[in-house]
Order: structure tokens, then sequence, then C-alpha cells
């Protein structure tokens, strides 16, 4: 689920309900920061699904940065923790360029992230189409 079961983009939630539904065993998400721009913010990478990040995703980005500023929990975190605490997950996959990223990544898995923010997230939205049906046109 490579791009597609993230804070911006659900476009695979149905496979997974399917999945569950049937027993059927579930598969990995990776991609939780959508390469860089949940986990460096804005500033640093406009980029999303390896093309420019559209102008509503950039300004949905943006509010869900600034309600993770609210609850002093990092964007980051709140991006990978969602995909963490997804039971029709088996897995999660984050790539680290450096040794020393993986004691952050863990660090980022164990902030706690209230219910609360959960929610407030949640309405902010969230695509549901494929963030690639773009890429090659």
């Amino acid at each position: 689920m490579h791009n597609r079961y993230t804070l911006l983009n659900r476009s695979a939630e149905p496979l997974l309900d399917v999945a569950a539904r049937r027993g059927v065993s579930r598969g990995q998400c990776s991609a939780v920061w959508q390469r860089h721009l949940l986990a460096k913010g804005l500033d640093a990478y406009k980029r999303y699904a390896y093309q420019d990040a559209p102008p509503t995703l950039v300004e949905r980005t943006r509010t869900l940065a600034t309600i993770c500023q609210e609850y002093g929990v990092p964007l980051a975190a709140a991006a990978l923790q969602f995909s963490l605490s997804n039971s029709h997950r088996t897995s999660t996959v984050v790539d680290v360029s450096k040794p020393e990223r993986i004691a952050a990544t863990l660090e980022l898995a164990c902030i706690l992230v209230p219910n609360e923010l959960w929610q407030r997230l949640d309405a902010v939205g969230f695509d549901a189409n494929d963030p690639e049906e773009h890429r090659f046109t």
C-alpha cells in the first residue's frame, strides 16, 4: 500500500476492508510520510507521490501540521502512528538514510498521540483516489 494508506491518502482502505472481511493476510504500509512531505514538512519538501504536490494537498498538509502543533505532536509522529495503529495492516515499512534515524523513528513511534488529535486530523479529510494516477501522463 505504497502511498495509499496515509494521513493524506486512504485509497487502500476499501482493499483493507475486503481483506479483513475475507480473513486474508493484510498488507504492509509503506511511504507513510508520503516520501518526506509528512516527515520534513512543506518547507523542506513539496512533492507527493513523485510529483509536485497539488495546492489542495499542500494546504491540507499545512492544516494537519498546525493541528499537530497544537497538541505538541510532530506531524511525522502522527503520520507514522496512523499506519502503526491500523489493525488491518501486517507491517509498516519506513525508509531511513542513516543509522541514527532508526532511533529517531522509534522515538516518533513512542510519542503519545491523544484520541482527540486523531479525530481532528480525520476531520481535515484525505484523498481516496490513486495518488499516482497522473504520474506518467
